[in-house]
């Protein structure tokens, strides 16, 4: 072989040289990083408690590979390395595990968390120097549980704000699992009876308070939960019908909009008895008067309704014409708006099918007792009476029939709140 020959092969061997080398130089100085999920929906059964691996990879708030922060147990030691400076956290009985997790939040923070043979702690928002010789500044705090044998941590990603918070599971000797948030107290996991969407409420069971004002407008009730209700929260808007949990005076509410007439109400508060365990409703809304004794504004304690309506024969339990209030609903009710010194007309409604009708003769109705007339009160009543729960009606007069008087649309707003009021004061002593 010539020198030219020589040369060529010379040159070609070192280039196969130096891109072996390169290949070892990125294997060893670049860290194999997992891509962390863009949204992280993860459940108690999700986490295996078995996974403790030692490291983690920090990110920054746009998704960067910010430092690389990672735990070892050496001879009885913790040793934390942070940014390539190793600490030593000597002060630890028996070290079985240790991790480290990293929250970007509005105030970003590090959790370091060790587990020994039967005590698990922690330390939030680790202070440490850039240089290093630098002692670690950390004093940890044990977390009050029992026999802890397990821990595990899951970076969650919250895509409105671009935020990571560690969720840790810990796990017991007994088996339960304690779960902490974004560095909070850990509480205790307790499996809970989930109720998923009938077929006209979507809430989870937990959802739905036991006891439920029932407007039929979702306006007002929408209205009534801004208004009055503290930390109240959409729980179902299903075909239209709003309904929203929060607490008024500390008791937990929930106002529902049961729509309009027998067929709506029905739906709605069967699902809610039957399905929700709801012990308590009443009904809000307004009632045309039948009688002149009646004013305008005057506010109705409905102790009964009459109906003709077939709902009661088809929904094939008995066949009857007048259901009863709840009579110790009504007592709350009676006491709550004397200790206002609020006026409260107490009688019957007429529960109708039509809201337009020819007929003005409403003697074959005032002949059956009924003061007013309405849509809903028959089936709410008849529901009640069917799972054994209480229900009534706080009607506000907003129209006579007899004089054709109609309500203002300001008196209205003002008189109607009283009525609320009255309604919220009333449910929350059941």
């Amino acid at each position: 072989m010539d020198e030219k020959g020589r040369n060529i092969i010379i040159v070609i061997v070192a280039l196969i040289i130096a891109i072996i080398f390169g290949y070892v130089i990125m294997y060893i100085k670049t860290p194999s990083v997992e891509e962390e999920p863009i949204e992280n929906n993860t459940t108690v059964e999700d986490v295996d408690m078995d996974n403790l691996n030692f490291s983690h990879y920090l990110y920054d708030i746009d998704g960067n590979l910010e430092n690389e922060t990672s735990a070892k147990i050496m001879n009885s030691n913790v040793y934390l390395t942070i940014n390539g400076n190793e600490h030593v956290l000597n002060n630890f009985g028996n070290p079985i595990s240790v991790r480290v997790e990293h929250a970007i939040t509005e105030d970003e923070f590090n959790m370091v968390y060790v587990l020994t043979t039967n005590k698990l702690y922690y330390i939030k928002d680790v202070e440490y120097e850039s240089t290093a010789n630098s002692k670690l500044r950390a004093s940890f705090t044990e977390v009050p549980i029992e026999d802890p044998i397990a821990i595990a941590i899951v970076n969650e990603y919250d895509s409105k704000t671009d935020y990571r918070y560690p969720t840790v599971y810990l796990k017991t000797k007994d088996d339960s699992i304690y779960i902490s948030r974004f560095g909070s107290e850990f509480t205790k996991y307790e499996e809970k009876e989930w109720v998923m969407a009938t077929v006209h409420i979507e809430s989870n069971k937990e959802d739905i308070a036991p006891r439920v004002l029932m407007p039929g407008d979702p306006n007002r009730a929408y209205y009534i939960a801004k208004k009055y209700l503290k930390d109240a929260r959409l729980v179902n808007k299903v075909r239209g019908e709003l309904a929203f949990t929060g607490k008024y005076k500390d008791v937990d509410v929930t106002i529902f909009s049961s729509g309009m007439g027998v067929g709506s109400m029905g739906i709605y508060s069967y699902e809610l008895f039957n399905d929700y365990d709801v012990q308590n409703i009443i009904r809000i809304g307004t009632a045309g008067a039948y009688t002149k004794d009646l004013n305008l504004y005057d506010v109705l304690l409905v102790d009964s309704a009459y109906s003709n309506t077939v709902y009661d024969d088809e929904s094939g339990i008995e066949n009857v014409d007048i259901l009863n209030s709840s009579f110790e609903l009504n007592g709350v009710i009676q006491d709550t708006a004397a200790l206002k010194g609020m006026k409260l007309t107490q009688g019957r409604v007429h529960t109708t099918v039509a809201f337009y009708t020819e007929s003005k003769d409403y003697s074959k109705f005032t002949d059956k007792g009924c003061v007013a007339v309405e849509m809903e009160a028959f089936a709410l009543f008849f529901n009640a009476k069917k799972f054994k729960r209480q229900a009534t009606a706080l009607l506000t007069i907003s129209d006579n029939l007899i004089t054709h008087e109609v309500m203002d649309s300001t008196q209205r707003e003002k008189t109607l709140d009283e009525m609320i009021v009255l309604a919220l004061d009333s449910i929350i002593k059941k």
